[in-house]
């Protein structure tokens, strides 16, 4: 039995780290016993990822979320410890050589010392306008409050970054800090799918040269906003896109890259333990001679925190964010040209 089996069929091992983190679990109540099951089945899978890609970032910035996360439910980080033992232990005989001396010398403890990405300026202010009416659930209120940095004469690639993008940060930041509900979360999303929706007569109305990007969600990813600024930003540039959403299967971009034949494809996952979907999508994506001359670019959460994972993938770069891919992608055309 390899990680991947263990993948597959990873219910037995949950019980029995469930066992030993919480001796006394058959005393709690169902709803709180497939609440312990959740968090263990997650970081099972996040750990495994990590030790898949000899990547000790994936794994301490995972429990770095965990920790900031369960702390708002007074849940301690010694317990996340040694779920991170327990979960060690039981996964060694199932290891190579070089990923049990991976997993024997990583120190999780690290993960109270990793700079999170996402934090705000807090001399940023330009989108409280827009965030607060994403608090007070106002569609029609966000709508207005973009319209007007329009009219003021804010770009839409500023409006983009600085306004739309940092208010969904402080949204999931709000989240994972229990200051908000997933339900306030999710609906801040959906006001913001409306209100870029309404930007799409000006972006597509923008003068468009021959390059081609086409952009896609990988693997069972549901996260569906950052991918898509990035190709609203390409389109803005004036190039020609196609953006296939979420949770796309890898042949299935495969075969529309091959009838649109585009010069760049653009792939994102938000959650590490899609890094293998991101692995098979581009390596179906080099085994098509037909797309040889396509350059592939990824970006997600997982990348943020190290840079050098796009090589471990194969891509030909990555971006952090909407402004980042364009440049890449333009250096990677301009290579090709």
């Amino acid at each position: 039995m390899n990680l991947d089996d263990i993948k597959n069929d990873k219910e037995w091992l949950v019980q029995e780290i469930l066992e030993v983190i919480n001796p006394d679990y058959k005393n709690r109540s169902q709803t709180h016993l497939e609440k312990e099951k959740r968090d263990i089945r997650y970081t099972l899978l996040f750990t495994m990822e990590g030790i898949e890609n000899i990547n000790a970032t994936l794994i301490i910035n995972y429990y770095r979320w965990l920790i900031d996360t369960l702390s708002a439910y007074n849940i301690k980080k010694d317990i996340l410890f040694k779920m991170h033992r327990v979960i060690s232990e039981k996964l060694l005989p199932y290891l190579s050589e070089a990923q049990k001396t991976f997993l024997e010398h990583l120190d999780i403890e690290q993960s109270l010392t990793i700079k999170d990405p996402f934090k705000i300026d807090e001399k940023h202010t330009v989108h409280k306008l827009y965030l607060d009416a994403l608090l007070n659930k106002n569609r029609e209120q966000a709508l207005q409050v973009v319209n007007q940095y329009l009219e003021d004469g804010m770009d839409l690639k500023t409006l983009y970054m600085d306004v739309i993008q940092i208010s969904l940060y402080e949204i999931g930041y709000l989240w994972q800090t229990k200051k908000i509900t997933v339900a306030d979360e999710h609906l801040a999303t959906v006001i913001t799918q409306f209100v870029i929706a309404t930007l799409y007569p000006k972006i597509f109305a923008m003068q468009k040269h021959d390059k081609k990007v086409l952009g896609a969600g990988v693997g069972k990813e549901l996260h569906e906003i950052g991918i898509r600024m990035v190709m609203d930003f390409f389109e803005i540039d004036g190039y020609q896109t196609q953006y296939l959403g979420c949770n796309i299967p890898p042949k299935e971009i495969v075969a529309y890259a091959l009838d649109f034949q585009p010069d760049i494809i653009a792939l994102s996952i938000t959650l590490p333990i899609h890094i293998g979907d991101m692995k098979k999508t581009v390596a179906m994506i080099r085994d098509e001679t037909r797309l040889d001359h396509v350059k592939i670019i990824i970006g997600g959460q997982p990348f943020l925190h190290d840079t050098a994972l796009h090589n471990i993938i194969g891509a030909d770069g990555f971006a952090k964010n909407a402004v980042d891919a364009l440049k890449v992608g333009g250096q990677l055309v301009a290579k090709t040209a």
